[in-house]
């Protein structure tokens, strides 16, 4: 299986996957400055096959890979070609935030805070705030 060749409705049902809006990150540059807060930046690296996958797939095997005739692959990590990869992650992060304390900003639900510390996600990259 390919990410292009996914079917909404067979392959995949849901694809958001919310990212910061420029006006609350510029919101926050502005509250940094005034308050002098600190601010750190994290890339997450392979982000996207750490999410376990809420859908059944099979893939082909690489040609270059031999596993017998009709034999597939099942899935049960996301990889990145997946259109939902993105929003498999997403919830992955949100739900281990949430347990930890933390609770989405009702403006918007790519930022989370635990009262001390903000944490603004941008696809695969975080801004923490405190």
């Amino acid at each position: 299986m390919l990410g292009f060749s996914q079917v909404y409705g067979i392959d995949y049902e849901e694809t958001f996957a919310p990212t910061v809006r420029y006006d609350m990150l510029r919101l926050l540059f502005a509250i940094i400055a005034i308050e002098d807060l600190e601010m750190h930046q994290i890339d997450v690296i392979s982000v996207y096959l750490m999410g376990n996958l809420n859908e059944e797939i099979y893939m082909h095997p690489s040609e270059d890979y031999d596993t017998g005739e009709g034999k597939y692959y099942y899935l049960r990590k996301s990889i990145y070609s997946f259109k939902q990869a993105a929003q498999v992650w997403n919830c992955l992060l949100t739900e281990f935030l949430e347990k930890l304390g933390f609770s989405k900003f009702y403006a918007d639900h790519s930022l989370l805070s635990n009262g001390s510390i903000i944490i603004a996600i941008y696809v695969d990259d975080r801004l923490l705030f405190g």
